[in-house]
């Protein structure tokens, strides 16, 4: 089993990095230079730490350089042609860390007070109201629970709910007990 060279080959290095600055993905550059994959991610792995040697500390710096000098060449190239897209969809993007361009805000309905009788008039709150007690249909305790709970803060006035009776609900009811 012949074993591939990882010796550093300064000038199939040279030539990733153009390929790597003109846009290439970095596997089909190194493809392209002649370079096995395995050497290139050794050839990083070698450059990377405080005591990297040379010629492989050179060269990582020099890969991760090239690297984002060809996409900033990109987002430069799609915000001069459609700054619109650029925003939407490169940096200028939404992100959980910052706000950006690329969602509209939903508008926020009106709510004249903050009284609780109106938030729980709220479409969707009223929505979820009607989905838990739905839910909660199988437990009838429970229900009447959270059913009371929201009639406290004022105007739900669920639906009423007929439950099918258990046997002891029946029993009771008719005054026979066990």
């Amino acid at each position: 089993m012949a074993r591939r060279s990882l010796a550093f080959d300064a000038a199939k290095a040279e030539q990733l990095l153009g390929f790597l600055q003109a846009g290439a993905y970095s596997h089909v550059a190194a493809e392209a230079a002649g370079i096995p994959q395995a050497t290139l991610q050794a050839w990083l792995r070698r450059g990377q730490g405080p005591r990297a040697a040379e010629p492989y500390r050179s060269f990582a710096q020099r890969y991760l350089q090239h690297k984002a000098v060809a996409r900033l060449q990109a987002e430069i190239a799609v915000f001069k042609k459609d700054p619109k897209l650029w925003l939407k969809c490169g940096p200028g993007r939404e992100t959980a860390d910052s706000p950006g361009w690329s969602r509209e805000v939903p508008a926020s309905p009106a709510v004249s007070s903050s009284t609780p009788e109106d938030l729980l008039a709220h479409p969707t709150v009223a929505n979820l109201v009607t989905a838990l007690l739905e839910a909660l249909k199988t437990f009838p305790e429970a229900r009447l629970a959270v059913a009371a709970a929201l009639q406290s803060l004022g105007g739900v006035q669920p639906a009423p709910q007929r439950f099918p009776r258990t046997d002891a609900a029946a029993d009771t009811e008719e005054g026979r007990t066990s």
